[in-house]
C-alpha cells in the first residue's frame, strides 16, 4: 500500500498489561530513546491508574498536548523577559517549521505582552513593544487609549 503524498509517517505505541509486561515496555522505550531519528518527537508516559477502558480519553488528551507542544505561548511576558520580541518571533517561526509552513507571531501574542507589561507597570517597555512596527503589527485600538 502506498502512502499518500505529503502524509508523514506516524508511530503509534499501545501497551496493555496482558500483552506487555512493564519490562518489555521499558525495553521498547529504551530502544526508541536510543534510536530516535532527527526531528522525530515522541513521548511515552506510563499511566499506572488507567486500564483498557479508561485509557482512551486521557491518552488522546496527552497525545494532542504532545503534538501541539510549543504551538502557543503559555506565558508570553516570561518569554519576552527571556529574549524580547525576537524570542517570541523565534517561538512561532520554529513552531511553523515543525508543521511545514511559515508562521509569524500573531498580533494577539504581542497584545498579551503589552498587557502584561502595563499590568506590571513597565509602561516604557509596553509603548516600545506596542509601536515596534506599526505597518506589520498595527496596535489594537484598545491598547492605544
Amino acid at each position: 500500500m502506498r502512502r499518500p503524498v505529503g502524509v508523514k509517517r506516524v508511530l503509534s505505541f499501545f501497551s496493555l498489561d496482558k500483552l506487555f509486561s512493564p519490562g518489555r515496555v521499558a525495553t521498547t522505550v529504551a530502544t526508541l530513546d536510543g534510536n530516535t531519528p532527527q526531528g522525530f518527537r515522541w513521548k511515552f508516559e506510563y499511566m499506572e491508574d488507567e486500564n483498557h477502558i479508561s485509557i482512551p480519553l486521557p491518552s488522546i488528551y496527552y497525545g494532542l498536548k504532545t503534538i501541539f507542544d510549543g504551538w502557543y505561548v503559555v506565558d508570553p511576558l516570561l518569554l519576552f523577559d527571556e529574549g524580547g520580541l525576537e524570542a517570541i518571533d523565534k517561538h512561532f517561526r520554529e513552531g511553523g517549521k515543525r508543521y511545514g509552513y511559515d508562521r509569524t507571531t500573531p498580533p494577539f501574542a504581542v497584545s498579551l505582552v503589552v498587557a502584561g507589561l502595563i499590568k506590571t507597570g513597565r509602561l516604557e517597555d509596553a509603548s516600545t513593544v506596542l509601536l515596534h512596527d506599526p505597518k506589520l503589527d498595527p496596535p489594537p485600538w484598545n491598547q492605544l487609549v
